[in-house]
């Protein structure tokens, strides 16, 4: 009994260990999100809480993290420090505001970020001052083919920012501003 829980725990541990990767791919199962490695193809981290799993994926990738297709709830701000891609799977790739948190994506001091391809929405009901995506002390942020619906606040927000960009993207109903700039 023992070998078999041991194996059991060992086998758990080992697939939830953080490892830095080129490139990650997150998707969901009915109880857990998964971490994977795309080129080995191997589970690198795994939480039932998504935001958990999507800043993991984010700190251990070096170059780019594909977001799959589903609903994915975001207790905590995705905080973003360095050059990445992230890049969602278009229509079906939906990062969902909670009233735990006050943006979805913090960028702060860094350069040469994407994201691209999926919808960040919130809604009306969270009473927590939020942002869709918040910039600051950043450059060469790219915004590319997003939706970014419903915050309170900012869709998106850059402060003391450089060479941000926003293409193709539907930025609307945000209540103080859909896009705000400030030096």
């Amino acid at each position: 009994m023992k070998t078999i829980l041991c194996a059991t725990l060992c086998y758990i541990l080992s697939a939830t260990q953080l490892q830095t990767v080129k490139s990650s791919m997150v998707y969901k199962t009915e109880q857990q999100t998964i971490v994977i490695d795309k080129e080995t193809k191997k589970v690198i981290f795994s939480s039932s809480d998504d935001a958990e799993a999507i800043q993991s994926a984010i700190d251990n990738s070096s170059e780019s993290v594909t977001i799959s297709r589903g609903s994915y709830y975001i207790t905590k701000p995705i905080s973003i420090r360095k050059s990445i891609r992230l890049v969602g799977q278009g229509k079906g790739t939906e990062l969902r505001h909670t009233s735990k948190v006050s943006t979805i994506f913090d960028i702060q001091n860094a350069s040469n970020v994407s994201i691209e391809h999926m919808g960040l929405t919130s809604g009306k009901e969270i009473k927590k001052v939020a942002n869709g995506v918040s910039i600051k002390g950043s450059n060469n942020i790219q915004l590319i083919e997003l939706t970014v619906v419903g915050f309170n606040n900012y869709g998106v927000f850059a402060e003391k920012s450089s060479g941000v960009s926003v293409n193709g993207s539907l930025i609307v109903a945000n209540d103080n501003a859909n896009i705000f700039f400030s030096d």
